[in-house]
């Protein structure tokens, strides 16, 4: 379960982070702001695949 917590909290700050690096911060893109938090989500999952 800490695990899945860490990795949840991992997703939303790399999400936060493409916000902020494709200016989308103050954006009303919600589309751009959708796909960057799904493209971590992505990331994420394949960093937790191949490390283990």
């Amino acid at each position: 379960m800490e695990q899945l917590k860490h990795s949840e909290e991992s997703i939303i700050k790399l999400g936060k982070k493409l916000v902020k690096e494709l200016n989308l911060e103050d954006s009303s893109n919600t589309l751009a702001r959708w796909m960057s938090h799904y493209i971590a989500e992505l990331i994420e999952k394949i960093n937790l695949a191949t490390s283990e």
